[in-house]
Order: structure tokens, then sequence, then C-alpha cells
């Protein structure tokens, strides 16, 4: 399994959980993407070279989202073990892909000129505020909705944390929504994320300066006999 991985790129990574699981980490190209035709040819030949050596096995691979710069892998492979349970294994298909179970697949059959504009009109101020500042508060309050405390989305953003508290409290300010209404809250978030597929210069935002030295958690295969 681990010549199959190394055949596609020498940069991979075969991380064995336990007994059944292993998690197989793929670097991203040169711009700083998943590649994905490359990410399913990877992961089709460690899938192959596990049935050639048990051909009774049981394979279930889940081809999931890139890990986020400093996120442990523990905290990934656990994303893939919930999505394999969500996503369960067929006869006819042995790979799955996470994004058909995503936010991002559903956002993706949205009118684009609508998209655009719910993003517009959710985050007007904060996008005029970063465009004249050079500052990137809508990066700072999209981790601030993923995480579940402000120390570890500073952590996430490779911030201090009193920076960026600061820098949360100014996008609040800009935003204009209340937080505590679950509809506010809620429209707000999509809008975050739903910039990245909107516009190619929000994407590459929320990838990251990091993102060349990032991998993607490419798939959590399970093999039973």
């Amino acid at each position: 399994m681990r010549r199959a991985a190394l055949a596609s790129d020498r940069r991979s990574l075969l991380v064995p959980l336990d007994r059944t699981t292993q998690v197989l980490l793929l670097a991203e190209d040169s711009a700083g993407r998943p590649n994905a035709e490359g990410v399913g040819q990877a992961v089709h030949s460690v899938v192959d070279a596990v049935r050639a050596l048990r051909p009774d096995a049981r394979i279930h691979a889940v081809v999931g989202e890139r890990m986020a710069p400093g996120e442990r892998l523990a905290n990934a492979a656990g994303r893939l073990r919930r999505l394999a349970r969500r996503a369960p294994a067929r006869p006819d298909i042995d790979v799955v892909w996470a994004r058909r179970c995503s936010l991002a697949s559903l956002l993706d059959t949205l009118d684009p000129r609508q998209a655009a504009a719910f993003v517009e009109e959710q985050l007007a101020g904060i996008r005029a505020y970063d465009r004249e500042h050079g500052t990137n508060l809508q990066r700072v309050l999209e981790l601030a909705l993923d995480h579940p405390n402000r120390s570890m989305a500073a952590s996430a953003a490779f911030m201090h944390r009193n920076t960026f508290r600061r820098q949360l409290g100014k996008a609040l300010e800009l935003a204009e929504v209340d937080l505590g209404d679950p509809e506010e809250r809620l429209a707000l978030h999509v809008a975050l994320k739903l910039r990245g597929l909107v516009e190619p210069a929000g994407l590459a935002g929320r990838l990251g300066a990091s993102a060349s030295d990032a991998r993607v958690p490419a798939a959590s295969s399970r093999a039973a006999p």
C-alpha cells in the first residue's frame, strides 16, 4: 500500500490509525490547490493494492477536503470517519468523495449571480473595509464562526489571541449582525463560505498564505476480512 501511495507522488504519506483504518495524506499542487485527478488516481492505486493483497476485504475509502493549516490529523481523521458513516460504501463504488456530502456541493448548485448578490448583501461593509485597509476581516469572522472558541480560531488564523479579538470586534461592528439570532448567524456564515465559490480572490484568501505547505486528507480506508 505504501508503495502504491508513493508511486503517484513521493510526498504522499500513508498513516495507520488502527488495525483497519489508514489515512492517505496528499500534497497540494504548486498553486496550493488539491489536484482532483491526481487525488483520485492516488486513492484508487491504494485501493487496488489492498484488493490485490486481500481480494475478500471490504474496502471503504472516503476522499476528504483540504486540511486547514495546523489542523491535527486526529481531527481530520474523525471527520472522515463521520463522513464514512453518512456515505456508506456500495458494492459498485469503492471510493466516495466527501464533497458530495458537504455544504459546498449544495452551494455549487446556486445561480452564480444570485449567490454573488447574497454575498455582497451580507458582507458589503466588511468587504469595503478589507479593500480599503488591506485586511482580511472576512477570514477572521469566518474562523470565529468555524471554531467553538476564540483561542482555537486565533490559532487557525496564526494570530495572537488579542490581535484576533481586536480584528473580530471590528468585523462584528461592520457586519451589523446579531450572532445570538440563529438565522442571522447562519446567513452570515453561509455568505462567508459562499464567497470562496463565487470569487477566485475569495477562494485564494480562504486557502491562505500557508497553502503550499498543507496536505489533503485524501482517504480514510477501512479493510476488514
